[in-house]
């Protein structure tokens, strides 16, 4: 079995020299392994030169595809708004792979992130893999997505372990108060660039975003939408409607807590995912992809 879709191997795996404290993916990103809690274990030795293999198959993939197509189907400017961003790591890869595709054309990135130590490691984590590039627009918004007004976010102790902080859940230790913003708001901030990529993940927060009244005249015109889903399988479903009904094709529906046998291998969810794309897109993104493969079949894990 292929564990790569040829979608994949679109994309010439970027040769790097490791600095002994970082992973690297196959575009040439670099990622400070001390964001994430076990990474360390991936680091190669200082000095050591080498090519990233492709990731293999999990729940990462779905977010690997939706960057990878929203790359190859862009024009002459590149947008990707990413929500719940962490340390940046789905908006870095978009604009590499947009790069990959199209090198000198122009990119914009907006990115929200609310909890405080990732803020600072998005702030670092862009600028270490983009800030070279002249044509690469950046705003990074220590914010929240959902509504406009502002919310009590937590304060995480041990940040390289949790990536999961939500306002409107109860977390024991501080908070503090952050602006959270609608996605009306969010694309009105973005101006007229396109956006190419609507990368979600808030943790819950989705069933604000969605239940804004103007959420699917906003969506409408976004080429490549992925959510990731949390807290319910009511919400997930809630969401997967909302998308649907903003017009757009629902390519790859993951649910939550499952096992998923996908063509490329089986993939464990533990949150679900949402990918949809511009039913013009879809259309031609069917040529580099499998979607009803990546799809596969899905059953509750034990």
């Amino acid at each position: 079995m292929n564990p790569h879709s040829d979608l994949f191997l679109d994309f010439e795996r970027q040769r790097v020299v490791s600095d002994g404290m970082s992973v690297y993916d196959f575009l040439g990103g670099a990622i400070n392994a001390a964001y994430k809690n076990g990474w360390d274990r991936n680091v190669q030795p200082v000095g050591k030169p080498f090519h990233p293999s492709f990731p293999r198959p999990s729940e990462w993939t779905i977010d690997w595809v939706a960057c990878l197509l929203a790359a190859k189907l862009a024009g002459e400017r590149f947008g990707v708004i990413e929500l719940g961003a962490g340390f940046g790591q789905w908006s870095v890869a978009a604009i590499m792979a947009y790069k990959a595709c199209k090198p000198g054309h122009a990119a914009k990135c907006m990115a929200l992130e609310a909890e405080s130590t990732h803020y600072e490691w998005l702030q670092h984590h862009v600028e270490r893999n983009l800030g070279h590039h002249t044509d690469v627009e950046l705003q990074l918004l220590n914010a929240a997505a959902g509504f406009d007004g502002a919310v009590r976010f937590p304060a995480l102790p041990e940040p390289s372990k949790v990536y999961g902080a939500t306002y409107g859940t109860h977390m024991e230790g501080p908070t503090r108060e952050v602006p959270c913003l609608s996605l009306q708001s969010i694309y009105k901030a973005f101006g007229s660039h396109p956006v190419n990529l609507l990368h979600c993940d808030i943790q819950g927060a989705e069933a604000d975003l969605i239940g804004h009244p103007e959420f699917c005249a906003v969506i409408r015109d976004t080429r490549v939408v992925l959510f990731g889903t949390h807290r319910s399988v009511e919400l997930h479903e809630r969401v997967r409607d909302a998308v649907r009904e903003s017009g757009l094709c629902l390519a790859v529906d993951w649910p939550r807590n499952s096992t998923v046998h996908t063509r490329y291998g089986d993939v464990q969810t533990t949150d679900g995912a949402l990918l949809a794309l511009a039913e013009e897109d879809f259309w031609v993104a069917q040529d580099w992809i499998d979607f009803e493969g990546l799809q596969g079949e899905a059953e509750p894990s034990s």
